[in-house]
Parts: C-alpha cells; sequence; structure tokens
C-alpha cells in the first residue's frame, strides 16, 4: 500500500467535507496534496517507510485570500479528523508533514526553501539548495482548483537556464578533482579505505549530473539512485554503469565505469548544443580522466556573469538547520515505531 492512495481517501472522506464545515466553499478553493518532506510525498515509500510519519497525510495550501485562516483551520481539522483512517494512525506533525498540516502558499515556500518567490539574481539561484528545491516542487499534488500554487510551483520549475549551464560545468569540473581523477591516485596507492571515500562521491555527483541533463532536481541521497532509475534520458544507459562501479571487486574496472558514465553525458552535453565540441579527447586511465571534461566546462562558462561563475551551489539542506527543532520538540517519536523500552 501507498500512502499517496490512502490519502487521497482520506482527502475526499475526512478532510475535504470538515473543510466545508470550517467555511463553505473553501473546500473549493483550497490547493491539497502530499507536499514537502517525505518519501511518500514522491511515490517512494515502501514498507521500511512505514515505521516513522507514515500513514494518511493530507498537506492543504491556501491562497492568498483565504492566509489568515490557516492556523484555525489547521486546528479544526486536528480535533475533528479520526484518529484512525482504513486502520491506520493518524499523526499530526508540521515539521515532517504528517497527518494534516494547513498553510498559505508563501508560508509553504518559506518552510522548505526559505524564501517565498524565486531569486530575482541568477546568483540567488545558485543560494538554494538543489534537494530543497527537490522537495518543494516534486510532491504529489491531488487538487488545486485556484492553480495559484501550481502557478508557484512552476515558477520554481527547474534553474534558468544561465544557473543550469553553470552548475553541470562546475560537476565536470567536480569530477576532475573529486571523482575518478582522486580515485584512480588512491587505487595505486592501495588505499582502500579513501579509494571507497572517491567512489561514492563519483557516484553520487555523477547521479546529480544525470538529473541536470534532464533538468530535473536531485533527491537527497537516500532516494537518489531510485528516482535516478525513473529519469526519462540517460539512465538506462548509465544505471547498469552505476552499478557495476559498486559491485565489481576490481577496482580498475570500477574506474572504467565511471569513466564510460563520463563520456556519455559529454556526448549528450554536446547533443543538448550546450557545446561546439564535437569529439572527445581519449580518455587516460590511468590519471582518471579526460581532459574533455575541463575543455567542456571551459566553454560552458564563458560568457556567463563573473559574479555567477564564482558563485558556490549551496549543498546544506534546509532539514540539516532545522533538525533541532523536530528533536527538542517532546513529541518527535510520536508516529514512530519504539518499542516500548523507547528503543
Amino acid at each position: 500500500m501507498k500512502a499517496q492512495e490512502v490519502s487521497h481517501r482520506f482527502l475526499d472522506q475526512e478532510v475535504l467535507p470538515r473543510v466545508s464545515r470550517f467555511e463553505a466553499g473553501l473546500e473549493q478553493r483550497v490547493a491539497a496534496g502530499m507536499l514537502g518532506f517525505g518519501s511518500d510525498a514522491f511515490g517512494l515509500d515502501d514498507a521500511i517507510s512505514q515505521d516513522h510519519h507514515w500513514g494518511p497525510r493530507v498537506n492543504l495550501i491556501l491562497a492568498d485570500e483565504d492566509s489568515g485562516k490557516a492556523d484555525a483551520l489547521q486546528r479544526a481539522l486536528r480535533d475533528q479528523v479520526p484518529k484512525e483512517f482504513e486502520g491506520l494512525s493518524v499523526h499530526h506533525e508540521d515539521a515532517n508533514r504528517a497527518g494534516v498540516t494547513v498553510e498559505p502558499v508563501d508560508r509553504f515556500f518559506e518552510l522548505v526553501l526559505g524564501i517565498a518567490q524565486p531569486p530575482k539574481s541568477l546568483v540567488g539561484w545558485v543560494g538554494l539548495c538543489e534537494a530543497d528545491l527537490c522537495h518543494a516542487v516534486g510532491g504529489t499534488l491531488f487538487v488545486d482548483p485556484v492553480g495559484a500554487f501550481s502557478q508557484r510551483l512552476e515558477s520554481f520549475g527547474y534553474y534558468p537556464d544561465k544557473v543550469w549551464r553553470k552548475k553541470i560545468a562546475d560537476w565536470l569540473i567536480l569530477m576532475t578533482s573529486h571523482g575518478p581523477y582522486n580515485l584512480a591516485r588512491c587505487i595505486k596507492r592501495g588505499d582502500d579505505v579513501a579509494s571507497t571515500l572517491y567512489l561514492g562521491e563519483s557516484v553520487k555527483r555523477l547521479m546529480e549530473l544525470g538529473f541536470m541533463l534532464n533538468r530535473r532536481y536531485a533527491p537527497y541521497n537516500k532516494w537518489l539512485y531510485r528516482a535516478f532509475t525513473t529519469l526519462p534520458r540517460l539512465a538506462d544507459d548509465v544505471a547498469p554503469l552505476l552499478n557495476r562501479s559498486v559491485t565489481t571487486s576490481d577496482w580498475d574496472d570500477r574506474l572504467d565505469a565511471l569513466l564510460t558514465v563520463l563520456e556519455i553525458y559529454m556526448r549528450d552535453i554536446y547533443a543538448q548544443k550546450l557545446t561546439k565540441i564535437d569529439h572527445l579527447k581519449p580518455r587516460d586511465a590511468s590519471i582518471g580522466l579526460s581532459e574533455s571534461q575541463y575543455d567542456f566546462a571551459v566553454e560552458m562558462l564563458e560568457g556567463l556573469p563573473d559574479d555567477l561563475v564564482w558563485a558556490r551551489f549551496n549543498e546544506i539542506e534546509r532539514w540539516e538547520t532545522t533538525v533541532k527543532e523536530v528533536v527538542l520538540d517532546p513529541s518527535w517519536k510520536t508516529g514512530f515505531a519504539f518499542d516500548e523500552e523507547g528503543d
């Protein structure tokens, strides 16, 4: 059972009728879905997910004209909806978006991204964490009769073109230092621990680069590979190579798989007309890179504003800054499958 299925029924049978009783006609103006944090919002939940904050969930979004009603409506709904639905417990928690939450459009984006409107500057986009952007736009929207929330989602839909180009270039450069290049050097030294660190970093960055080439935001690590395999382009060719890189016991074979992925990506970069370079220089497996990575990156950065070229992408998720608020709340364990001793 997926939480999305039961949550949609929970919305129709328990939540919307009570919204109507709170104020007639309001049920025809609220957007509703599973929005923000949580594997269930992406449809990635499974049996393992059910040990914490899993179950019927509805996140309501109010249009600007109704924004002042959010807190009162949330209190009313939490008091009135049943504590169980279809045999599943209903847990209400703001930080984890569990149970029923109600907020205006602006507040939702401020919670997930720290800002209500898309940045006005290109550098402002660089300051947003990609995993947070994925949380903001990647959830499941059940209904949006007014369309205000959908319009805001669209405005955050993906990076502006110049920021997109910069990020691809930055990741190509990143892969020359934190990727196969240093992996090759660690392999030569027989340092399996350091090699494993660079292998993991390489696989992560290559998956993120695959999302970029599909113009989709990448989720955080736990769901990165599962979401990667659903990408419409490149994943069918790349996923087997990534699997090979982490399952084979031969370090040279691992390195070869990663370099092959990079070559697939660089050919795709040319196919998308992001560079005029129409050929790849031969790879040097002994040093773990192709000089073409630099050439592609330099050409993609040419013509971009200096402040954008030198800006550094933010990779600190907002969840990291709010987790203390969660654990300092005495009720945070509600919804977890702890045993009676609290283990």
